[in-house]
């Protein structure tokens, strides 16, 4: 059998570890077939194998840079070529690199950018019209707690979990009335390879056992999306965050969020 012959078909980027890896499981485990998408073709068939193997799946490894325009074009042709149209978009793929605006990289930023609003912008407007015309399926964006606090020395990364968050919850407003579900999965400090690619000292909560595991994040944020929730903000502290947020002057956060974010280069 091929992708999509018998089942819906999911496309997941970065799904080659972390919450993306963990999200194809829950997806898989739903009855969909699976579309892989990431940098690391090797680390992605290990992952197609083995929910294969668990789930007796079909699934296409597709290894790309979602950073590079055309290398987007190239997917959803590759796609197209395979006739090959998902029903549930999960947008994953994103990093962040930490550094005072000032001193910041400005290529690695843009690519920053690229990656975690170009890229899922482009992929959801390409197929948001073929949803809305089935009335079925849906997209998950994956934001971040970020997304509602200014990040200095994150600065970047901190702007594009918002617009993640907001792009959003735009589209799930205009689709009300549809079965086409779209959803954005806010954690916070989660045990993935995220923090050693932005440079990050392991904050307190992540050394201590605070942070939540890559399966847990993605079975909350699953669970919530089925439910028809919007926003999923994945645990009872970072809930508690999000909250008070709204109480607190810019200011305060930004200091509270500096001092949280304080980073070196990872020492190895």
């Amino acid at each position: 059998m091929s992708v999509g012959e018998n089942r819906p078909v999911a496309l997941i980027t970065g799904a080659s570890g972390g919450i993306g890896a963990e999200l194809a499981r829950e997806i898989a485990g739903d009855g969909y077939d699976l579309v892989l998408v990431s940098r690391d073709k090797d680390q992605l068939e290990k992952v197609g194998c083995e929910l294969q193997r668990k789930f007796d799946v079909c699934w296409l490894a597709i290894a790309v840079d979602l950073s590079q325009a055309l290398q987007v074009q190239g997917l959803i042709e590759n796609l197209e070529t395979k006739s090959i149209t998902p029903e549930l978009i999960v947008n994953n793929a994103g990093y962040g690199l930490a550094s005072p605006a000032a001193a910041s990289d400005v290529e690695q930023q843009r690519g920053c950018i690229d990656l975690n609003v170009s890229a899922l912008t482009e992929i959801t407007l390409k197929y948001l019209p073929q949803l809305v015309a089935k009335n079925r399926g849906g997209i998950i964006n994956v934001g971040s707690v970020a997304g509602f606090f200014p990040g200095p020395g994150f600065a970047v990364y901190y702007a594009s979990k918002a617009y993640v968050q907001s792009f959003t919850c735009a589209v799930a407003h205009e689709l009300k009335g549809t079965n086409v579900r779209v959803c954005v999965i806010c954690p916070g400090t989660t045990l993935t390879g995220f923090h050693d690619r932005a440079g990050l000292i392991r904050s307190g909560s992540t050394r201590t056992g605070g942070a939540m595991t890559a399966r847990q994040v993605a079975r909350i944020g699953y669970a919530g999306y089925k439910k028809g929730k919007t926003i999923v903000v994945t645990g009872i502290l970072n809930r508690f965050f999000v909250f008070m947020s709204y109480f607190m002057p810019t200011a305060w956060i930004a200091s509270t969020v500096s001092r949280f974010n304080k980073h070196k280069p990872q020492d190895r």
